[in-house]
């Protein structure tokens, strides 16, 4: 029960530290630049694999540009805490004024079963960016033309992500005084500091790039799997039914409808020049 009431405490307490730290955005402004340096400078070199470095140099500088405005981006709302917190009392109080459930009843669960709850803890951690820097690289190495879609899919998405983001929220973690705990923090698995170190923005919960991410790793996956269901499928019915023509009909009968109309034509072969010319 202690350790329950000291996850209630404050948020802004600033006595634990992140367990979890991701590349600062110094790092991965140089990183972008090298990166595209090389990108730049193999651009159209003879050689096969330099081309080949260059392309993906070119796209990992994009990927650590975007990871750098997102970064720089959330420490705009550091200075709103007051307003963030009031703009999540709302939304908690809108959930329910139409009786939308809680996470309290999910927490106190957790806090019940440590394995669970770590297990989650350690997911949230760590999963969902990783997820979708794996999630690009291997459409890059395996679907190169369906690569430049979703690249701009996942740009586009968390551009609007951080355009709302102007407008703070904090996460219910931060409300103690209704029910809600700090689950990760309990287990000594937190990756947020005080407000307004780190990378992260805490008073970005809605929308929550953690959902954005996650979401267009399961879309991504899920349309390669049914593209390839459906290829799948096709390929059956054709080898089923047999090659046909646009009236659905055989081709062998729509070969055999030809006969007798089509006069022959002369063999290609010598002789048969020969015998055409006398």
């Amino acid at each position: 029960m202690a350790d329950r009431a000291a996850a209630r405490s404050s948020p802004e307490a600033g006595d634990y530290v992140p367990g979890v730290g991701w590349l600062k955005w110094q790092p991965a402004v140089g990183l972008a630049l090298g990166s595209a340096v090389v990108g730049l400078v193999w651009w159209r070199s003879p050689v096969g694999w330099q081309r080949a470095v260059a392309t993906f140099c070119r796209e990992l500088a994009l990927v650590l540009s975007l990871y750098t405005i997102w970064i720089l981006a959330g420490r705009l709302s550091v200075v709103r805490v007051d307003e963030g917190l009031a703009n999540g009392r709302w939304v908690y109080h809108a959930q329910q004024w139409v009786h939308l459930p809680t996470e309290v009843h999910l927490q106190n669960w957790l806090i019940d079963h440590p394995w669970v709850a770590r297990f989650t803890n350690g997911y949230y951690a760590i999963v969902h960016a990783p997820a979708m820097m794996i999630t690009l690289l291997w459409l890059f190495f395996t679907y190169r033309d369906k690569y430049p879609h979703w690249r701009t899919v996942l740009a586009l998405t968390t551009f609007a992500c951080l355009v709302i983001q102007f407008v703070p929220v904090a996460p219910p973690r931060m409300y103690p005084e209704f029910g809600f705990v700090d689950v990760a923090r309990l287990f000594d698995q937190s990756v947020y500091g005080p407000i307004g170190q780190g990378i992260s923005d805490q008073l970005s919960a809605m929308p929550s790039v953690h959902v954005a991410w996650s979401l267009w790793v399961a879309v991504v996956v899920i349309d390669n799997a049914v593209r390839r269901a459906v290829h799948r499928a096709r390929a059956a019915r054709v080898a089923k039914n047999g090659r046909s023509g646009d009236d659905g009909q055989p081709a062998e009968e729509i070969v055999g409808a030809n006969d007798g109309l089509v006069p022959a034509l002369p063999m290609s072969t010598s002789s048969g020049s020969r015998r055409s010319s006398t």
